[in-house]
């Protein structure tokens, strides 16, 4: 089953093979040319040479069923979102969005100063920010640590290889060897049969913070019980974060922050950030997205910003910033930032919302009668108001909600 190409290659009349990027003990990893949309993508193919087929083929179905189901219609910025997946006859394939920076490690050592830790957009908040979606979604990765956590070129992080990962509702746990971020509970230690759940990927989470913090990483059998300090390697941050990375890594799956919601929350209050949320749920899929005041959401797009929030549209109408929600200090604010508007329905019928661009676009275009007026470039955002991109009839439908 193991894929033998080279260099300009094409894998199902569509994926030109342009650069081998990465290996694994499951995988190998290709930079290639996407025929359909032209942009470049990450290709992953098996590899079977050091383990069963059966293994192999199993690994690559489970992360192709959790990515279908994470990044179906949308999905956050913290996950590098699947383009499509295949079995050929040949064998199975899955292709990601391409990610163009390093991993933690290359992050970590290109940084020329510090980034304030009582700034949300230290990468800390982001590793936090993917264990909080992935585990609001049902989702475990089970595999958390900085080579699976890569850099795009506008510096967001994202979360990879979710071959080891599983739905938690299942109960089923997935077994490999041990690294320095594994959980004791997922090691062949006295702790193996522990259960595993989300407080797993918060002590991987936790170990990967430290990891950015102070440049240390820890062997199981080297971490203390109560847990690892990061200003006793080093760190600069507050004690009050230290303080939560200390309790994400405690041996005791109890005493840690039991899911990733929790640890975000908990660094947010200790580094003194006020936030706002809400949550947006994708009806077809079921997804939801936590947003926060001036989030982004829209079309994912090559070297373009990448939205807080992505819409995967294979038919590439939607912009790339498409609309952005924000806080006005009493009420949610919808703004339409694209150049087709977008509709809302808060049970009184459909609204027309379109930016001041947009609105030119489509009067120029002759797409809008000149007498009529202008549509309102925001609109306010209530409990149970549903976002329709486009068209009520394009089918992307997103429901606002204040409470998860």
């Amino acid at each position: 089953m193991t894929w033998n190409l080279s260099h300009g290659d094409i894998v199902d009349s569509r994926f030109e093979l342009l650069t081998q990027v990465g290996s694994g003990g499951f995988a190998t990893v290709w930079k290639a040319h996407d025929d359909y949309t032209g942009e470049s993508i990450a290709l992953k193919l098996p590899d079977d040479s050091s383990h069963d087929r059966s293994v192999v083929e199993t690994r690559f179905e489970q992360e192709k069923s959790i990515l279908r189901y994470l990044s179906g219609s949308m999905t956050a910025s913290c996950i590098a979102h699947l383009v499509n997946a295949q079995f050929t006859r040949t064998g199975p394939y899955i292709a990601l969005e391409y990610i163009s920076g390093g991993d933690l490690d290359d992050l970590r050592s290109s940084q020329s100063g510090e980034v304030d830790t009582r700034s949300e957009s230290h990468p800390l908040f982001a590793v936090a920010q993917m264990m909080a979606f992935i585990h609001l979604n049902q989702i475990l990765h089970l595999d958390v640590k900085p080579k699976n956590i890569r850099h795009r070129e506008d510096g967001t992080l994202a979360l990879v290889d979710f071959n080891t990962s599983v739905r938690s509702f299942t109960g089923d746990s997935t077994l490999f060897y041990a690294d320095r971020y594994t959980p004791p509970e997922l090691a062949p230690t006295d702790l193996r049969n522990a259960e595993t759940g989300a407080w797993s990927d918060v002590y991987s989470a936790g170990k990967t913070i430290h990891y950015l913090l102070t440049g240390q990483s820890y062997d199981l059998d080297e971490t203390p019980a109560s847990g690892l300090d990061p200003r006793s390697d080093g760190a600069s941050c507050t004690q009050s974060v230290s303080k939560v990375i200390q309790s994400a890594t405690k041996r005791d799956p109890a005493a840690r922050p039991s899911d990733g919601g929790e640890l975000l929350q908990q660094l947010r209050t200790a580094a003194g950030l006020s936030k706002r949320t809400a949550v947006l749920r994708e009806s077809r899929g079921d997804i939801t997205v936590e947003i926060t005041p001036g989030d982004s959401v829209g079309r994912p797009l090559g070297q373009e910003p990448t939205p807080e929030i992505k819409l995967i549209d294979g038919q590439q109408h939607i912009s790339e910033q498409q609309f952005r929600i924000e806080w006005d200090g009493s009420r949610w604010v919808l703004y339409d930032t694209s150049l087709n508007g977008t509709y809302i329905n808060d049970g009184t019928g459909w609204t027309w919302i379109l930016s001041d661009e947009g609105y030119q676009q489509q009067l120029s275009a002759g797409r809008i009668d000149r007498t009529a007026d202008q549509p309102h470039g925001g609109a306010i955002l209530t409990d149970g108001t549903t976002i329709s991109p486009v068209d009520p009839e394009y089918g992307f439908e997103l429901v606002f909600s204040t409470a998860k």
